[in-house]
């Protein structure tokens, strides 16, 4: 009996260490519901696109600290992209956060690429 309570105990504990997932770094915020309203002002747009922007890129950093390779790339910026208000590329960047987030949330918490290999 005393042989069988440790070892569902310790069944136990090593099933629920593999359930716990990786904290992301950051949140990302929830997606606008009308991109448009971003459209009217440079300063508007670059603001809520570096809302996107920086978490991604701190995210990315997550990913590549515990040796995953394979992770979103983070779109490039220009000022042109700026200038031009251009809705698209908002949605992509919301895209891509998202995603890692969503890639760091997968992970165990005990993510290690040395060990699976």
């Amino acid at each position: 009996m005393h042989k069988t309570l440790i070892l569902l105990l310790l069944i136990i504990a090593t099933s629920v260490s593999s359930v716990i997932a990786m904290k992301p770094i950051v949140i990302v915020p929830p997606p606008p519901q009308n991109y448009e309203v971003y459209t009217d002002n440079e300063d508007i747009f670059f603001e809520k696109y570096l809302e996107y922007y920086i978490p991604a890129i701190m995210l990315q950093a997550q990913l590549k600290i515990v040796g995953v390779s394979n992770y979103p790339s983070i779109p490039s910026l220009s000022f042109q992209d700026i200038q031009n208000l251009d809705v698209q590329k908002l949605k992509n960047i919301v895209k891509v956060a998202n995603n890692l987030m969503k890639q760091v949330e997968a992970l165990p918490d005990t993510y290690n690429p040395l060990l699976v290999e």
